[in-house]
């Protein structure tokens, strides 16, 4: 039997490859949605994406056994930050994202800019 203390690194492990691969795509998509009707609801969930990212990977620093004190709070304050500001970034692009979609024009649904915006 695997004691907690294992148990606890590998799920922190297996967070920190989810969150990687969630900044590789907001990466992604930063860069596919240029100059479109989508480009800025997109442009703030990557970013806020990105920040919660950065955020978790202070948390985890900062969570370390064996770091001295001043750095661990530095750690655990800047990634409370960042997690508000990823926060609001992803409250933004939802609110643009949810703007665009509810236009005041009544069933008419945006058309991409370019064709291979449909592509996933």
């Amino acid at each position: 039997m695997a004691s907690y203390g294992l148990v606890l690194i590998a799920i922190n492990i297996v967070a920190l490859l989810v969150t990687l691969g969630m900044t590789y795509y907001a990466i992604r998509l930063v860069m596919k949605f240029r100059r479109g009707m989508l480009e800025k609801p997109w442009r703030h969930i990557s970013f806020g994406a990105i920040s919660l990212t950065a955020a978790g990977i202070m948390f985890a620093i900062g969570s370390a056994i064996g770091i001295p004190a001043s750095l661990s709070s530095a750690l655990l304050y800047g990634g409370s930050i960042l997690s508000v500001i990823g926060g609001l970034f992803l409250l933004f692009g939802l609110r643009a994202e949810n703007q665009v979609w509810t236009s005041k024009v009544k069933g008419v649904v945006p058309e991409p800019s370019r064709k291979d915006d449909l592509t996933v």
